[in-house]
């Protein structure tokens, strides 16, 4: 997108993004260089009379997860101002939380430029394992993860909490570590994990 966007720039076309979550537009925007928000908050600028430039590029991030009726309102928008539509995604990615299959079928009726080369995975077996996710073979993308140690199990919720904060230390300390987090689903687990780590934090090396 990074080079998408250079190319509109060159021809003079200003470039906007959004996205369903608020770290993904922050991603685009430090990534590929791209003024981005989130959908809400854009749809919030199109209601208040503030919404594109005519003339202009608008490109949709994790658009496979973007319900059908903002990206019909998202589309009207652009018609309106005689702007361009770019929609990336999978649609094979995590399913809408409102009425969705817009993207998989304009996809299917309109076409779509497909990238097929991983970047981000370094090694062919992972590739392969997130091939087999994709296709919704769990249990093969599971198997590839354990044999290579990237799935860790412990007898008790306590045990898991414990090793989780220990593997989140060895990793912060590094001075050429990046960033190193711990996720969870409940707010139980993060108080748990909040409260293993907090005496570690004062010895983080500066960043």
């Amino acid at each position: 997108m990074a080079a998408a966007r250079d190319l509109w720039e060159q021809d003079g076309t200003r470039v906007f993004g959004c996205a369903l979550a608020a770290r993904a537009a922050v991603e685009m925007e430090t990534l590929a260089g791209i003024d981005s928000t989130t959908n809400a908050g854009l749809l919030r600028d199109i209601d208040q009379g503030n919404g594109l430039i005519s003339g202009s590029v608008l490109v949709v991030d994790e658009a496979g997860m973007v319900g059908s009726r903002t990206i019909d309102r998202l589309a009207q928008h652009a018609a309106a101002t005689d702007s361009k539509l770019v929609l990336v995604g999978d649609d094979r990615q995590l399913p809408e939380i409102d009425a969705g299959g817009a993207f998989r079928r304009l996809a299917d009726e309109l076409g779509a430029i497909e990238l097929h080369q991983v970047h981000r995975q370094a090694q062919p077996w992972d590739r392969e394992a997130l091939h087999e996710l994709r296709h919704g073979k769990v249990a093969a993308w599971a198997a590839a993860y354990r044999d290579h140690g990237r799935l860790v199990s412990r007898p008790t919720a306590e045990q898991l909490r414990t090793t989780l904060v220990d593997d989140w230390w060895e990793t912060a300390r590094r001075p050429d570590a990046g960033d190193a987090v711990m996720i969870t689903h409940r707010r139980t687990d993060v108080a748990d994990l909040n409260a293993l780590a907090r005496p570690h934090a004062p010895r983080l090396p500066p960043r």
